[in-house]
């Protein structure tokens, strides 16, 4: 459970007033923003991505990295790591499938 005094929004008209950013999907993001951003002194900016970089080069320019304080991706030297999996995951891999019943789709199989 967040503090009271902690606000969570996805509103980007908020953003000059913000205390700490992350930035969901940063290739997307980026491009949307056309390069208009503006960090105000004092906040913290968290890149935050699932994206590799073999498909977006450009998340390796120095220049980008000095813009964030925090990188939070699957990378496991990642400041923030971000698996694409859950605590649960090994529980999932070691349980056996349960069967699927003949339903909406049994005229597929």
């Amino acid at each position: 459970m967040l503090p009271s005094d902690i606000q969570i929004t996805f509103d980007r008209d908020k953003m000059s007033i913000a205390d700490v950013i992350v930035l969901f999907n940063l290739p997307f993001l980026l491009q949307s923003m056309d390069g208009n951003l503006e960090k105000q002194p004092g906040q913290i900016w968290v890149a935050w991505s699932y994206e590799s970089e073999v498909n977006y080069p450009w998340m390796l320019s120095g220049e980008l990295k000095l813009l964030f304080d925090f990188w939070m991706t699957y990378h496991l030297d990642a400041d923030i790591v971000l698996p694409y999996y859950d605590y649960t995951f090994k529980e999932k891999l070691l349980t056996p499938p349960v069967e699927k019943s003949k339903g909406v789709y049994s005229s597929f199989y």
